[in-house]
């Protein structure tokens, strides 16, 4: 078994790409301990599980600056939708 992070990336296809600019998932997060959230101007919608068994739904996006995760971090996985900031006024 890997305890490790892992990290998966996709680019969405030409047909969504106006509206998603990809897909990327971790796996094994609660195996790290800090990090650091840097902005990229996009809108995530994120997916998490915790280590509880817990399933949470949230949206992030337009941080102007680096966001720290906490040390405590109980969230063991999670699925992230990304979006180009200006498909948001369309979909949500």
């Amino acid at each position: 078994m890997n305890n490790g992070l892992l990290y998966h990336f996709a680019k969405a296809d030409k047909s969504i790409f106006d509206f998603i600019y990809c897909f990327s998932s971790l796996q094994n997060l609660s195996a790290v301990r800090e990090g650091v959230i840097i902005p990229n101007g996009k809108i995530d919608l994120s997916f998490s599980k915790a280590t509880d068994g817990q399933f949470r739904i949230s949206l992030l996006g337009l941080e102007t600056k680096p966001k720290f995760i906490p040390k405590q971090n109980n969230i063991s996985s999670f699925f992230a939708i990304n979006f180009n900031p200006l498909a948001v006024e369309y979909i949500f």
